[in-house]
């Protein structure tokens, strides 16, 4: 049925006028931006003529009279670091040795921590699937990844923040109170549940089936 011939549609008043004008009213105080204290860069605008008699020299020039800003944000490419491993012929022994790469750069090429950090909050904190953060990074910042990177990258995060996540369960066994609630879905192809435990402070979620026995598992049976 179209909403317009709902008979249940629910009818409300004409609100009455105010008698006030559209737009801020007099006496509201707006809030502009403050301008920022340290500019990137600073264009000055010298006049480029008398606007009196039309000469263009000018012997004294005034202090800044007044300052407008615009922020805005660079081109966003990748900053590559190349490693490269050399040798020196000792001085004393004259053996060779081999200068050592840190252990966490791996072979050939990999993706640097901050673009890592910024796979895992795309993809959790604001749900963006892997095709469209496969986008977001070459059209934002010109970086061509694959989605093979973005899952590992994920796995990855997922194993550095266990104990985090670990603290977060355990300071939910400490509360007073917790709230609980689950949902269905689907996670690899199966149906399944997503529980969320919170407290006024942490959320812990879980992939587990619907049952009492997952409540027990996660926070307890004294609880």
């Amino acid at each position: 049925m179209p909403s317009s011939s709902d008979r249940n549609k629910k009818f409300y008043p004409p609100r009455e006028r105010s008698g006030k004008k559209q737009g801020g009213q007099k006496g509201h105080k707006g809030s502009a931006k403050t301008l920022y204290e340290n500019p990137d860069e600073i264009v000055e605008l010298y006049p480029q003529e008398c606007v009196h008699c039309g000469n263009d020299h000018f012997i004294e020039k005034e202090a800044v009279l007044e300052q407008r800003q615009v922020v805005d944000i660079p081109p966003i490419y990748p900053y590559i670091t190349e490693y490269q491993q050399k040798a020196g012929i000792c001085n004393k022994c004259g053996k060779r040795s081999i200068g050592q790469f840190p252990k966490d750069i791996a072979p050939n090429v990999q993706i640097g921590k901050n673009s890592k950090a910024i796979i895992g909050y795309m993809n959790v904190q604001h749900h963006i699937g892997y095709e469209r953060l496969l986008q977001v990074f070459n059209d934002i910042f010109n970086f061509d990844i694959s989605k093979g990177s973005v899952d590992n990258k994920i796995k990855e995060l997922a194993k550095e923040l266990t104990p985090v996540y670990d603290n977060i369960l355990e300071s939910l066994k400490n509360s007073d109170v917790i709230g609980s609630d689950e949902t269905g879905v689907r996670v690899n192809k199966e149906n399944t549940n997503v529980w969320v435990f919170q407290n006024d402070q942490n959320t812990y979620f879980k992939t587990a089936p619907r049952s009492f026995q997952t409540v027990k598992e996660t926070i307890g049976e004294e609880f």
